[in-house]
C-alpha cells in the first residue's frame, strides 16, 4: 500500500482578502490553509503613500469621485470585513484603498462594488479587466519543446477536468457556485506554473513562496503575464493523476473557490515529477482574470 501523503495549498489573489481555510486534515491527506490576497489597489511602484485628499478648490466632479471612493472602501473594509493587498503582497489600508480608487485603479467599478453584496466573486466581477498580454509563455528551462509530452498531457487533463467542474457548478465549503465559463490555457501562466512545480520537485519543498523568495505574482510577471487585477494559485502534491488532483482541490473550500471563481478567464497548469522528492508528483495552477 502506498503510504505517500497528499498535500494541497491554495493562494487566491481574488481581489479581496478573505479566509481560505482548508478542510480538516485526515491522517492520509493532510492539507494546509492558504490565504486570499488582492492584486489591486496599489501604485505601480509598490509604495505605500499616504491617502490622498481632494485638493481645496477642487471641482465638484473630483469631490463626487472622492466621496464614492470613501464609501466604496468603507463598504469593503467595514461592512464586509474584506481588505486588499498590493501586487507585491503588502497589506493595503482603507485610506490607501481610497487613494487607489481616486487614481482609477478600479476601472470605473466603484459604484458596482458599493452596491454589491459581501461576496468576493460578485465584487471581483465589478472590476473591468484589461485583456492580458499573452507574453511569450516561455522562460528558461520551460520551452514547450523541451517539456515532457507525458507531463503536458497531464496538464491538459487538469484543464479539461476543471472546465467540466466549472460547467457543472459546485459547492465550496457550503457555498453554492453556479456554472461559469470555461478557462483557456494561457502560455505565460503555464510557464510560471511549470517552473514552480519543477522547482518544488527538484528542490523537495512545498510552498507558494519559492525558495528564493518569489511570490506567485513575481513568477507570473517574470513569465510575461500582464493580465488584469485578479490572479490566484493552487498547488498540490502526491497524486499521480489529473483527476485525483482536481478532486483533491475540489474537496478543499479554498482551492474549490479558486477553481469556481467566475472572475478568472485563464489558467496555467504545471506538472513535474521528482523521483527522490518527498511527494513525487507536484502540481501548480495559476489563474488569471
Amino acid at each position: 500500500m502506498d503510504a505517500r501523503v497528499f498535500r494541497a495549498v491554495c493562494l487566491g489573489f481574488v481581489t479581496f482578502v478573505t479566509s481560505c481555510s482548508g478542510v480538516s486534515p485526515s491522517p492520509s491527506v493532510p492539507t494546509e490553509g492558504g490565504s486570499d490576497a488582492a492584486s489591486t489597489a496599489s501604485p505601480s511602484d509598490g509604495g505605500q503613500p499616504d491617502a490622498r485628499r481632494a485638493p481645496d478648490g477642487g471641482s465638484a466632479a473630483d469631490a463626487a469621485s472622492s466621496s464614492v471612493c470613501v464609501d466604496m472602501c468603507a463598504h469593503v473594509y467595514d461592512d464586509c470585513g474584506f481588505s486588499f493587498r498590493a501586487d507585491n503582497g503588502q497589506p493595503v489600508t482603507e485610506a490607501q484603498c481610497v487613494q487607489a480608487c481616486e487614481n482609477g485603479e478600479f476601472n470605473g467599478g466603484e459604484a458596482c462594488i458599493l452596491a454589491a453584496t459581501c461576496n468576493t466573486a460578485v465584487m471581483g466581477a465589478c472590476i473591468p479587466q484589461e485583456q492580458p498580454d499573452a507574453g511569450s509563455g516561455v522562460d528558461a528551462g520551460n520551452d514547450p519543446g523541451d517539456w515532457p509530452a507525458a507531463w503536458a498531457a497531464l496538464e491538459q487533463q487538469v484543464l479539461d477536468e476543471v472546465n467540466v467542474r466549472r460547467a457543472q457548478g459546485a459547492t465550496c465549503g457550503g457555498q453554492a457556485y453556479d456554472a461559469v465559463d470555461p478557462l483557456t490555457m494561457h502560455p505565460a501562466l503555464q510557464a510560471a506554473a511549470r517552473g514552480h512545480s519543477k522547482d518544488m520537485a527538484d528542490n523537495d519543498y512545498f510552498d507558494h513562496t519559492s525558495q528564493d523568495g518569489r511570490s506567485p505574482f513575481d513568477r507570473t510577471a517574470e513569465a510575461g503575464y500582464n493580465g488584469g487585477f485578479t490572479q490566484g494559485e493552487n498547488i498540490a502534491a502526491g497524486n499521480d493523476t489529473a483527476a485525483a488532483t482536481v478532486e483533491q482541490w475540489m474537496s478543499s473550500p479554498g482551492h474549490c473557490r479558486n477553481i469556481m471563481n467566475g472572475a478568472f478567464r485563464h489558467l496555467g497548469v504545471g506538472y513535474a515529477y521528482g523521483p527522490s522528492s518527498t511527494y513525487g508528483h507536484y502540481w501548480t495552477q495559476n489563474f488569471g482574470g
